[in-house]
């Protein structure tokens, strides 16, 4: 039950930062849609048998925090292109970066995947699972180091958490 549960609520989490309501209304409908769509794709997705998910609660604790964190990434990349787009700021350098995959699963690599195409500016080009490798076209490359730090942070602090 705590899949199901976390798929729910994660999948209203999804709902509403495309929305960037939370508006109880837009949660209640959130939370119907994303019943629905769990009901539908649950045995495909989850299983015949479901069991619970190792360190729920903690989890669950942490995802906020993760939340918050994609947030304030995506409205930080929505600055940047805007004032580049704007001319407030030169597009001085873009390019690709190999990013290493370190301890993630393969679904701790979807999710950040997730949250860099999310925020624009930065994309997964691709994954190099021989090599560890991630890797993702930024709009801004002047620090190729800072940007492999920035991801291993996020990583370690707020994605590892709920999404190892």
């Amino acid at each position: 039950m705590n899949r199901l549960l976390l798929s729910i609520v994660g999948l209203t989490l999804i709902y509403s930062m495309f929305l960037l309501s939370a508006h109880p209304w837009d949660l209640v409908i959130g939370a119907a849609l994303a019943t629905g769509v769990v009901v539908m794709v649950r045995r495909h997705l989850l299983g015949s048998k479901l069991e619970p998910v190792p360190g729920f609660g903690r989890r669950a604790l942490a995802l906020p925090r993760f939340a918050w964190f994609v947030y304030t990434d995506v409205i930080k990349g929505l600055w940047v292109v805007l004032s580049i787009m704007l001319g407030l700021r030169p597009l001085s350098r873009s390019g690709i970066v190999a990013i290493p995959i370190g301890e993630r699963t393969a679904s701790g690599v979807a999710v950040t995947a997730w949250a860099i195409g999310l925020s624009p500016g930065s994309v997964v080009i691709d994954v190099d699972w021989a090599q560890r490798l991630m890797f993702i076209h930024f709009i801004d490359v002047s620090d190729p180091e800072q940007l492999r730090q920035k991801m291993q942070m996020f990583y370690e602090r707020y994605q590892r958490p709920v999404f190892p």
